[in-house]
């Protein structure tokens, strides 16, 4: 009886190997699902550069919340700094 040591194929998988296999699996769940979409009925749109879906031109974040100001310039600062003397 021999004690040699078999290799499982799938431990000994580049980093590169597991990388192609990883985006190979995103590739299928994609196209899984655009399948599925265009099967309900789904149409493709091509819109073109610079259009925007908001009706109202205002500029809203990703999570749908307004836009804060910001930090004001500088020179505001410096200005309220002065008043506050």
């Amino acid at each position: 009886m021999s004690l040699s040591h078999s290799h499982n194929a799938e431990a000994t998988l580049t980093d590169t190997e597991n990388r192609t296999i990883k985006k190979r699996e995103a590739q299928e769940v994609s196209n899984n699902a655009m399948a599925e979409f265009l099967a309900k009925g789904g149409k493709i749109q091509q819109i073109g550069r610079g259009v925007s879906s908001q009706s109202d031109g205002s500029s809203h974040s990703a999570w749908g919340a307004p836009r804060k100001a910001g930090r004001p310039p500088a020179d505001a600062i410096a200005s309220i700094a002065d008043i506050n003397k």
